[in-house]
């Protein structure tokens, strides 16, 4: 029941796109938040995340995140903590050929002086690495316990989205391009 509940509750808030603070935790919450996010976003999704190899970058994910791509006119642009694995799904999907023109691929060489991007009291509550996704300058979720997946989201926050945002950018700077050629992967799971 409580995941049903939970369930009408996040879509609500995303479709009404309202300004409601809630914290998010565990990996079946992180994928719902997720789904809806890349459902109901329309433009433009900027993500900093660890792999897209585990448990919240499910099915659901995938099929929402999928969807997203679909759409005319919209773009991603994801940030790896480190060299994605492309036997993960969630990856393979990133590198579809009918989407290289939306999709931006980095990650960060290292990790070492990272956490003096996370220094705005106002957003963030210790300094250190947190996971980032904003869409459409107006919704995001902040993981700031990476491990346990818990984090602050909100739908209709614009002010706090564009500050995240401009992190995110200040840390994609340090990134390095991604590229991998899906054709030559041998990864059943990737055909």
């Amino acid at each position: 029941m409580k995941n049903n509940l939970y369930s009408e509750y996040v879509s609500s808030l995303a479709n009404d796109r309202a300004n409601v603070p809630f914290l998010n935790s565990g990996n079946e919450d992180s994928s719902l938040f997720m789904k809806y996010f890349f459902l109901t976003a329309e433009k433009e999704i900027w993500m900093f995340v660890r792999d897209l190899n585990g448990a919240v970058s499910n099915n659901d994910y995938r099929k929402a995140l999928e969807k997203y791509l679909q759409r005319e006119h919209t773009k991603l642009h994801v940030l790896f903590e480190k060299q994605p694995s492309v036997t993960s799904l969630a990856v393979a999907l990133l590198f579809k050929q009918e989407y290289k023109y939306k999709v931006t691929i980095k990650y960060l060489p290292t990790l070492v002086g990272l956490e003096t991007e996370f220094e705005d009291s106002s957003v963030f509550k210790t300094r250190s690495i947190h996971h980032i996704a904003v869409a459409d300058e107006r919704m995001y979720r902040l993981e700031f316990d990476t491990n346990r997946y818990i984090a602050k989201a909100n739908y209709g926050d614009k002010e706090t989205a564009q500050k995240l945002k401009t992190v995110f950018e200040s840390i994609n700077a340090r990134g390095r391009d991604f590229y991998f050629n899906i054709v030559a992967a041998t990864s059943k799971e990737l055909v």
